[in-house]
């Protein structure tokens, strides 16, 4: 039996909370996501404040991702990459934040094609990212 490790003490009124396998498939595809304790610790465990944080860093994303398409010269590339890079880092994001520091890294002789074949890797992970913050702030 698992218990949710998502309740604090006492909240389940001295009960046993079964999770479900899809439940707990859920728990873990949302911590491979998104951090959810270093989140908490700059939003000091405010749960509003998190979901503030975190739709305005999902009202963005979109722009985020449309900057890098749209980037013409290597210096876009390179602040749209450092911009998302760093609100991914903020909210705990690390898959984003990793696959920006790739991107960051590439040669500006290269950066066009080989980022050109990382950027469906990075809206496959911003749309994980979408839902389980969906998850998170229903």
């Amino acid at each position: 039996m698992k218990v949710n490790p998502r309740l604090k003490a006492g909240d389940h009124k001295g009960r046993c909370v079964r999770m479900h396998k899809q439940d707990e498939k859920a728990w873990r595809d949302e911590r491979r996501v998104l951090d959810l304790k270093h989140l908490d610790q700059h939003t000091f465990g405010d749960a509003g404040l998190r979901a503030e944080v975190l739709n305005l860093f999902t009202g963005q994303l979109g722009q985020y991702l449309a900057a890098l398409e749209a980037s013409s010269s290597h210096v876009d590339w390179l602040n749209a990459a450092h911009t998302l890079k760093g609100s991914a880092r903020a909210i705990g994001a690390g898959e984003i934040c990793a696959l920006c520091e790739t991107l960051e890294d590439l040669p500006d002789d290269r950066w066009r094609d080989e980022g050109s074949r990382l950027l469906p890797r990075l809206r496959d992970a911003a749309e994980d990212c979408r839902h389980v913050i969906t998850r998170l702030t229903a």
